[in-house]
């Protein structure tokens, strides 16, 4: 059974890159309006910004969000967001 200290340790494991902070201050900056600026912004492809649920997903990423205290619930709400207010294409 992990105890909440050892998930603590394996979520601090957890590789967090630089891109990671930099697209986590962007979305903060803009009040995850806009999960694909935010991720252009801190270096990711656009192919990536489209598809942003693989950064947000990522080991890395959900470790940085638990150590700034941010529920993957309050991002998932944001990408809805963001996904519902996305212009269509087309």
């Amino acid at each position: 059974m992990i105890t909440q200290s050892n998930k603590q340790r394996a979520l601090n494991r957890r590789a967090t890159t630089i891109r990671h902070r930099i697209a986590l201050a962007k979305l903060l900056e803009n009040g995850g309006k806009s999960v694909g600026k935010a991720l252009i912004e801190a270096g990711y492809s656009i192919p990536t910004a489209k598809n942003p649920d693989k950064v947000l997903t990522s080991k890395g990423f959900r470790s940085l969000l638990h150590s700034h205290g941010l529920t993957e619930d309050l991002v998932s709400e944001s990408l809805v967001d963001d996904i519902k207010n996305k212009p269509e294409e087309g």
